[in-house]
């Protein structure tokens, strides 16, 4: 994620400098001057921030069952995304510290998103493997990986189809219920 924000900024610092060097819409100074650009941009992410604080307090108390439920709802889908891993471990294998787990799955899921093909074309599963090894007994690795990938990935797309289908199932046959009184 980290790595992701990186690469968006410095993208688009090098888009706006770029830009300013050819004469186009970010040049509102000196074009050989790239600190006004830059400056112009830090300025204008800290106004946001700024901006963004003095809202957030009136926002969350507004809004604060709608916020308190946003937190715990993101408290317990990151705990199944970086919990289930850590438990299966320990039910299938021998007492280790799996406390290295929960980057390794940042890093698996990371690598997922950058690679071009879905859920990382088994590059996940396969570097999975390869960690796992280290900390399993071989004949229970597979088993794991494909336990935890099944829960953390595949059960989300079943059950996103069966929400999606039931929905437009709904949307579908529901409008001819209103049509005819």
């Amino acid at each position: 994620m980290t790595a992701t924000a990186a690469f968006v900024f410095i993208g688009l610092y090098w888009t706006r400098r770029n830009r300013s060097r050819l004469g186009g819409p970010a040049n509102q100074g000196d074009p050989d001057d790239a600190r006004v650009v830059g400056h112009r941009w830090f300025g204008r992410l800290r106004e946001a921030l700024q901006r963004g604080c003095r809202v957030a307090p009136r926002f969350f108390r507004e809004n604060a069952t709608v916020s308190a439920l946003c937190i715990v709802l993101a408290f317990v889908q990151g705990s199944c995304r970086y919990g289930i891993l850590p438990l299966l471990v320990l039910s299938f294998g021998p007492p280790v510290s799996v406390l290295p787990l929960v980057p390794i799955q940042a890093l698996l899921w990371a690598l997922s998103l950058v690679l071009v093909v879905p859920g990382g074309g088994g590059s996940v599963e396969i570097i999975s493997l390869v960690f796992l090894s280290t900390m399993l007994p071989s004949e229970n690795v597979a088993v794991v990986v494909l336990v935890w990938r099944f829960l953390t990935y595949h059960l989300n797309w079943i059950i996103g189809l069966i929400a999606f289908l039931g929905g437009s199932a709904r949307s579908l046959f529901g409008s001819e219920e209103r049509d005819n009184p």
